[in-house]
């Protein structure tokens, strides 16, 4: 795997968090019981791929391995974080939008 792909990623996961502070502030409006798990796992995710970077960057791991573990990272996210812990926050801030009287938004 070119290291020019996972820095493709990394970048892009900037953004990500970046805008995640938007997300963080939404979470904290609407009081999400799970904002601190929520937050820990893009911390994580972030850790994750700034160690892949790193390997990349310095050759410590093959090609063949550094492929395997970007799929693991992006499987474990679309799959975990975004399939269920975004969609749970989501869920819970649309009810909570609607139980609020529109003064509160």
């Amino acid at each position: 795997m070119d290291s020019n792909i996972i820095n493709d990623l990394f970048n892009f996961l900037v953004i990500h968090y970046m805008e995640s502070k938007a997300e963080e502030k939404l979470m904290r409006r609407f009081n999400y019981s799970f904002i601190e798990t929520h937050l820990q796992e893009h911390r994580r995710l972030i850790e994750n791929f700034t160690a892949l970077k790193e390997d990349a960057e310095k050759g410590i791991s093959g090609p063949l391995y550094l492929s395997f573990r970007t799929q693991l990272l992006l499987f474990d996210w679309f799959s975990g974080h975004i399939a269920k812990a975004d969609r749970h926050m989501g869920r819970f801030i649309i009810a909570e939008s609607f139980i609020k009287p529109k003064s509160c938004l």
